[in-house]
């Protein structure tokens, strides 16, 4: 069986489009016994809760549950309830796509591995993850984490995944909830260090709503710490790693230095000029959290496109940086307006 959480704010809008994409395509393909829905509402101020009673009263696979406000807490409720063998995060805002769960179910009967991840649809853009489908076993696990650790936006987000629901229990891996950023990265990372096999899958199977509401997206003062937080609390996990994943958590955080850059500094709703935003950016760069990895990462290591801020950073044309940070924010922008 594979167990559905889905983590419920405000989402009268869309809740029910994510279920029915769930209880559609199972019912297209007879799988709805071997599938359950855990909705976790959390601190909504709207009617969010009453749709949610109300779709469990309509499917007899649907459980409606309260949680404390955030993600996190609402996904470890769901966690801590759910019956199937395997674990799949849905966002309330997200669907997924048809024809998904006959291949998820087929995934989960035939495979043994302990992680499974797929691609996705964002926007106008389908996310394929591997041209064809990959398994890592032990003799290459270390550098299948590694590549994951060393390019987070693309392989830790913790939705369309399947996840082991034993390992998740036996380990007590959950979701840290004093973080407000990279929560997601977190938890992918403690789970993946207990995964002896892990699988790409070609398929694409879940739709990311691109104009979606997430922290990530909004705009605050306290981005910035939040995420100096969030590395902070995650480099604890990797202490006791191997040199080669220790080496990949250093691009990990240069990368969610880079989104800090984008979202909290560069978004064209900061309201502060060119010289402001650079002094941020100075400032930022000389945290421990992320100059000890700028010394650490080589400069042959800075060679892709989405490592060109950090290679201009190390070489001190901050001026540049900024205006690759700018550019990224305005496309970012356009990609939300045009969806």
């Amino acid at each position: 069986m594979i167990s559905f959480i889905i983590p419920a704010h405000n989402a009268t809008a869309y809740l029910k489009r994510a279920i029915e994409s769930i209880e559609s395509d199972a019912n297209a393909c007879g799988g709805q016994k071997k599938i359950e829905i855990i909705i976790v509402e959390n601190g909504s101020t709207d009617d969010t809760y009453l749709l949610a009673e109300d779709m469990a009263s309509l499917y007899s696979n649907i459980t409606a549950v309260r949680s404390q406000k955030g993600v996190s807490a609402a996904r470890n409720k769901g966690i801590d309830i759910a019956k199937g063998e395997w674990i799949f995060f849905l966002d309330a805002d997200d669907f997924i796509l048809k024809g998904s769960i006959a291949k998820l179910l087929h995934d989960a009967d035939r495979m043994a591995p302990d992680w499974i991840l797929y691609g996705h649809v964002n926007g106008s853009r389908k996310i394929q993850l591997a041209g064809t489908e990959k398994t890592y076993n032990a003799d290459d696990i270390e550098r299948c984490r590694a590549e994951f650790i060393s390019n987070p936006t693309r392989y830790l987000q913790v939705w369309a995944k399947l996840f082991k629901r034993d390992i998740i229990i036996e380990n007590n891996i959950r979701f840290d909830q004093e973080l407000r950023l990279a929560e997601d990265s977190d938890f992918s990372i403690r789970y993946s260090a207990f995964c002896k096999c892990i699988s790409v899958s070609d398929n694409i199977v879940y739709n990311y709503s691109i104009d979606n509401n997430s922290t990530v997206r909004s705009v605050n003062d306290d981005k910035i710490n939040d995420y100096i937080f969030s590395m902070e609390r995650t480099v604890c996990w990797i202490e006791h790693e191997s040199k080669t994943v220790k080496e990949a958590f250093s691009k990990y955080i240069l990368m969610h230095f880079n989104i800090a850059m984008v979202r909290g500094v560069y978004d064209k709703n900061i309201k502060k000029n060119a010289k402001e935003k650079i002094g941020i950016l100075k400032d930022t760069i000389s945290r421990k959290i992320f100059s000890d990895s700028l010394r650490n990462i080589k400069f042959k290591e800075c060679s892709s496109l989405r490592m060109i801020p950090i290679f201009l950073i190390k070489i001190k044309c901050y001026r540049l940086a900024g205006v690759v940070y700018s550019i990224r924010a305005k496309q970012n922008a356009k990609e939300s307006n045009n969806v």
